[in-house]
């Protein structure tokens, strides 16, 4: 209840600040931001209680020429300055030399604050394990057995998932088997509401009364017929899911808390990776 109240709080919180600090809409109305020169939020927060103060700044390449202007006003006085980015675009496709960007460097070089710059990587979680260990197997040696921990994982994992796909694949057939009766049962009532409305207008498929009534009693015991059937699949599926819950569940689960895991080892190596290479970068930035 605490977290769910705090949530609320936070949201609503968020939404009375927003348009001080976002566009609002797609634009065409009229904006409060542009006006505004800084937002102050003060709280009973430990992290600050020796008096540190916050400041979130544009971009360094902000195109905005107020915000730019801002932002290079507080570089001016900042103890340190942390570069934030999604770990994949500031190691992939955005380098510290291009996070910083030339005119950053120059007010660092300035005002002598090269040593008061350090990267937050965020999206750390956001991580495919397979490719981690397919293209930074040599990090992920640098610590004595961790290498053999995440294949020794990965090798669990894919057991319990052999374990799982002939129960993931007789579940699928199952759902089939409902999905297909439900149709038949759909188009077998769509037969006989059309052949009714037809023999009703004296437009039967029969060319007399006789034949009208037979045909729609045909499609009547169809109807009923296809009824039954989708009763049946749906029996038929809750029967196989009730003696199978417990292994699947109890497998799923398994697979989840090793994935895990090895996500975690995996987020670890691609941190020690993107670590060595902004601080590469970063030293191949200053000599430019």
């Amino acid at each position: 209840k605490t977290k769910s109240k705090l949530k609320r709080l936070a949201q609503d919180f968020r939404r009375q600040i927003n348009s001080y600090v976002y566009r609002s809409g797609n634009g065409d109305s009229p904006q409060t931001w542009p006006l505004i020169r800084k937002v102050e939020l003060k709280g009973p927060w430990s992290v600050l209680s020796t008096g540190a103060v916050l400041v979130d700044l544009p971009g360094v390449r902000d195109s905005n020429a107020a915000r730019a202007k801002v932002a290079e006003t507080y570089l001016q006085n900042c103890n340190q300055i942390a570069i934030v980015a999604p770990i994949k675009r500031a190691v992939d496709d955005g380098t510290a030399k291009e996070l910083m960007g030339e005119q950053f460097k120059r007010r660092l070089l300035m005002d002598g604050q090269y040593g008061s710059v350090f990267f937050v990587c965020t999206q750390t979680d956001d991580i495919e394990a397979t490719e981690t260990m397919r293209d930074h197997a040599d990090v992920a040696q640098t610590v004595p057995g961790r290498w053999e921990k995440m294949n020794e994982i990965t090798d669990s994992i894919s057991g319990l998932e052999d374990e799982l796909n002939p129960y993931l694949q007789k579940e699928e057939e199952l759902e089939g088997a409902v999905d297909d009766a439900q149709q038949n049962y759909k188009d077998s009532i769509d037969d006989l509401k059309q052949a009714e409305d037809e023999m009703d207008e004296g437009e039967a498929y029969a060319s007399d009364e006789e034949d009208d009534e037979s045909l729609v009693e045909g499609l009547k015991a169809v109807v009923a017929t296809n009824k039954d059937a989708c009763i049946q699949a749906r029996k038929n599926l809750a029967e196989w899911r009730e003696e199978n819950a417990t292994i699947m569940e109890t497998n799923q689960a398994k697979c989840s808390r090793l994935q895990k895991k090895l996500k975690s080892l995996c987020s670890t190596v691609r941190s020690e990776y993107s670590k060595g290479c902004l601080q590469a970068d970063f030293r191949s930035g200053l000599k430019e």
